[in-house]
């Protein structure tokens, strides 16, 4: 917690607020400080939201906003989600701001990470030669899928958020979906070889083989078909 006190925003600040000055950066001086002297590389984002409490006492949330601030003798990108709420003098008036939240760096960058990691998987799978699908959840949701999956398929972009048993309805009463929902309930991989099925081509069912594998994937968590 930080509180703002008065007009020039006083700063005091506990110990738990603390660490995320950094360890050469704002901290001692920070404490007793005015938060435009503490903070002028953000006092122009963060002024206007402190005015605004101080004006008619409706408190704020904000989540994951971006701060860059100077820490540990550097510029740092921070994330925060924090609250605004006015503080009241014995008389009634608001005589301060205080701010309430989380430091959620860590979080959020481990989040860009998993997104680029994703991406980059994406990119892999459409590229790839082989026919693959990524699909989620028991229900087999269809989540990404390449070219040579969609030939395989007879389909396009359209199924993808779709159970596979409805992109594929001629999968009924085939033993396909059993073995995806084995794989799925026990996370052993299956290995296919030669393996018959009925597709649909033209309207009609025919007999086609494959060579294929169902194997999990904890990315969503999902199941590789390949």
């Amino acid at each position: 917690m930080l509180l703002y006190w008065g007009n020039e925003f006083i700063q005091f600040y506990n110990d738990a607020f603390r660490p995320s000055l950094g360890n050469d950066g704002k901290h001692p001086r920070a404490l007793g400080q005015r938060g435009q002297d503490c903070w002028p590389e953000i006092w122009p984002s963060i002024k206007p939201m402190l005015d605004q409490v101080m004006a008619d006492g409706e408190s704020t949330w904000t989540e994951n906003q971006l701060f860059p601030i100077y820490r540990n003798g550097q510029m740092e990108n921070t994330y925060w989600t924090f609250s605004y709420s006015a503080v009241l003098t014995d008389f009634g008036q608001i005589g301060g701001v205080l701010l309430v939240g989380q430091e959620t760096t860590k979080a959020v960058l481990a989040q860009q990470k998993l997104q680029h990691s994703e991406a980059r998987f994406r990119t892999l799978v459409e590229q790839a030669p082989l026919g693959i699908a990524l699909l989620s959840g028991r229900e087999m949701i269809i989540k990404v899928a390449n070219g040579p999956m969609y030939d395989i398929w007879r389909q396009d972009h359209s199924v993808l958020e779709m159970p596979l048993i409805e992109a594929q309805p001629e999968l009924k009463g085939q033993k396909f979906i059993e073995l995806l929902e084995a794989v799925y309930d026990t996370g052993e991989p299956y290995f296919g070889i030669g393996e018959r099925a009925q597709t649909n081509r033209d309207g009609t069912l025919q007999d086609a083989y494959f060579n294929f594998v169902y194997s999990p994937c904890g990315m969503y968590p999902k199941l590789s078909l390949e």
